[in-house]
């Protein structure tokens, strides 16, 4: 009887420890997902900032 109510307990934390790891799992993925979108507005801002280069190069240009 206390060996079936071990091994009963044992897969019971098997269990909750497989359903940490999920969890851990999605908090990766969601982890991952926010570093794409981060680099992703870092392209964007590093893109506006070579239009503004651009820009005052052709500000300068007519200046000249």
């Amino acid at each position: 009887f206390q060996v079936r109510m071990l091994n009963f307990q044992v897969s019971n934390l098997n269990f909750q420890v497989s359903i940490l790891n999920f969890q851990a799992s999605m908090l990766n993925f969601q982890a991952s997902m926010l570093n794409l979108q981060v680099s992703m507005l870092n392209f964007q801002v590093s893109m506006l900032n070579f239009q503004v280069s651009m820009l005052n190069f052709q500000v300068s240009m007519l200046n000249f």
